[in-house]
């Protein structure tokens, strides 16, 4: 303040730790999906978050994270991304001190096709993408996750998803529009029908 221009102090940087982990897959053998470490740092009433680099588990599932702090009242989460035949899971890790083991759980199929609303062609080389939905009518759920399909769409216009739960999820594309908008397309995880996506084609796509 006026009185006081230039104040001295003293900041004290707390000593990073090494988070180590395991990623296991249902059978309990070691896993190679992806991994990230999320920190979650709250500051009064507000809190903000980082994700640090991703990493792959060795040969025998295990990973390391060096030199994490959350801080006080913070939080680590792990992520492990969503590998093909695989739910993507996310674990809060309560004690950095101990070794954090993950089992990874089995995903759900979906199977479908996209054709062009005009010509009746197959659509490849498009991405689609699942949202998770609270009922079969696609009404959108406060929880929802996000899934991408197994790969973009052949050249039959066949995808797949091999990540899904048990529950309900609308559909979408990205390089086209949905023929019907405001009539989304619901699936159910598992279901044994192959879907049909009508689309059309964006000005400009390929």
């Amino acid at each position: 303040d006026q009185t006081t221009p230039m104040i001295e102090a003293n900041l004290q940087l707390p000593r990073g730790v090494t988070v180590t982990g395991r990623l296991l897959g249902p059978d309990g053998r070691p896993a190679r999906s992806t991994v990230s470490l999320h920190v979650s740092v709250k500051r009064g009433t507000a809190s903000s978050g980082r994700g640090g680099a991703d990493t792959e588990p060795d040969n025998d599932g295990r990973f390391v994270f060096e030199n994490v702090n959350p801080g006080p009242g913070g939080s680590c989460e792990v992520y492990v991304y969503g590998q093909a035949g695989f739910r993507p899971t996310k674990q809060e890790i309560k004690d950095l001190t101990e070794p954090v083991i993950i089992r990874l759980e089995r995903g759900q199929r979906v199977t479908g096709r996209v054709i062009d609303q005009a010509t009746g062609n197959p659509v490849p080389e498009l991405e689609v993408y699942a949202q998770s939905a609270k009922n079969a009518q696609g009404d959108y759920d406060n929880k929802w996750e996000l899934l991408e399909a197994d790969a973009k769409t052949n050249a039959q216009g066949q995808f797949g998803f091999s990540n899904m739960a048990s529950g309900f999820y609308r559909l979408g594309v990205r390089g086209a529009s949905l023929a019907s908008p405001n009539q989304p397309m619901v699936v159910t995880g598992g279901q044994k029908s192959v879907v049909s996506l009508s689309v059309r084609s964006l000005p400009g796509s390929d």
